[in-house]
């Protein structure tokens, strides 16, 4: 049977989308033994690997919801390094799109064409390899995205430190208005019920009307009871919002010591270096 023209031509598209379509997918993950892959299929030229550990934020706020289990955040990190806001930077500050001749987009699609990042199954450790035909740019590449990566991270973290501070201090100064205000309303009872309680502050409370109460009537002893329980309920009131007071202040201090530590986003395990060397 002779085929015509237009038959031949929508064959070899159609051949073409179907056969290449192991190289024409976007990221994907895949398992190579112990490690998740997240890359592009259908790489040419020489890899060469960065290994690092990701570590996590130390800006971590107290009571926070912990939504993201450790390996999701890990994987989420692993996926971010071939995304579009590292890799620019990579492209920006190595001029590849000079150097390949190429546009901004292409020279970052192209790069993520040629990264990919895979995750030790049950660690922390990165795996970072860039393919290259020129095997030197290929480590020169992996290094730099990871350098890219750290970056991007610090600066999220710094961000973030700055409104966990200033978040913190808000709360603090809120909690010192919830003090004086708790401290007047006790204040306000004891002149009202004429208690002078020379007791330190405790969360016992007051029992003034066990002061001087022989004698008299019912009606009395009553009074004094209700006026202990009222004097009683502000000045534990008083010390309740104290004690949170205290704690905030000492969770300020903890948090500026651990984040005076300047924990980097990663710990350098192997630098990519070009195969054979």
């Amino acid at each position: 049977m002779k085929l015509s023209p237009l038959s031949v031509i929508i064959g070899v598209f159609v051949s073409a989308a179907f056969f290449g379509a192991g190289t024409l997918t976007g990221h994907q993950l895949t398992k190579n033994g112990k490690w998740n892959l997240w890359g592009r299929a259908g790489r040419s030229g020489s890899g060469a690997t960065t290994k690092f550990r990701i570590l996590p934020s130390q800006a971590l706020e107290p009571g926070a919801p912990q939504v993201q289990t450790l390996a999701f955040w890990l994987n989420t990190q692993v996926n971010i390094l071939t995304e579009r806001d590292v890799l620019e930077r990579v492209v920006k500050v190595k001029g590849l799109d000079t150097r390949w001749k190429i546009s901004l987009g292409a020279a970052i699609a192209k790069l993520r064409e040629s990264a990919e990042a895979s995750l030790k199954e049950g660690t922390d450790i990165v795996a970072l390899t860039v393919w290259d035909s020129d095997p030197a740019l290929g480590a020169e590449l992996a290094n730099a995205v990871r350098v890219a990566y750290e970056q991007r991270r610090q600066e999220l973290e710094d961000e973030r430190v700055r409104r966990l501070v200033t978040n913190t201090d808000l709360k603090i100064q809120e909690q010192r208005t919830k003090v004086e205000d708790a401290r007047l309303s006790m204040v306000e009872t004891m002149k009202k019920n004429n208690i002078v309680d020379t007791q330190p502050l405790s969360a016992e409370g007051a029992n003034p009307e066990t002061e001087g109460d022989t004698g008299k009537s019912a009606a009395e002893r009553l009074k004094l009871r209700q006026q202990a329980s009222e004097y009683s309920a502000a000045k534990y009131a008083y010390e309740s919002q104290m004690m949170l007071l205290n704690t905030m202040r000492e969770y300020k201090v903890r948090m500026e010591v651990d984040l005076g530590a300047n924990q980097k986003p990663v710990e350098i395990l192997e630098e990519a270096m070009p195969p054979g060397q």
